[in-house]
């Protein structure tokens, strides 16, 4: 998360000492930015929370770099999936079809690891 803070930072050329002094800062594209938002990230970094956790990832995505996707990835044993020229929110139609498709199999594949009660 915070590096894709930083990276909308850099994208909307606004400097750390800038959104501590302003608190908050509305972008060009519409996101604001928050000081208390990025300490509270710095504060708590993201990890996976279960075991089996996947991970959707468009590979044009402009806010988090692959670097970063693999390398959480591979710290906390998640599987990584792509959507083909994929974008950060995966909302066309094609990438919301291939996310439909991303989440039926795997929800498939978590109910045949789940016995029966």
């Amino acid at each position: 998360m915070e590096d894709m803070i930083s990276n909308m930072m850099l994208q909307a050329q606004v400097t750390e000492e800038q959104l501590k002094e302003r608190q908050e800062i509305k972008t060009e594209t519409g996101v604001v930015l928050s000081w208390k938002y990025l300490c509270w990230v710095r504060e708590h970094p993201v990890k996976s929370i279960c075991k089996e956790t996947n991970i959707l990832y468009g590979t044009q995505d402009e806010m988090i770099p692959y670097k970063i996707v693999k390398k959480f990835s591979e710290e906390n044993n998640c599987r990584l999936n792509f959507v083909e020229n994929g974008q950060h929110w995966l909302h066309t139609d094609r990438e919301v079809a291939a996310m439909r498709k991303w989440e039926q199999t795997v929800l498939e594949e978590s109910r045949s690891i789940i016995p029966n009660k």
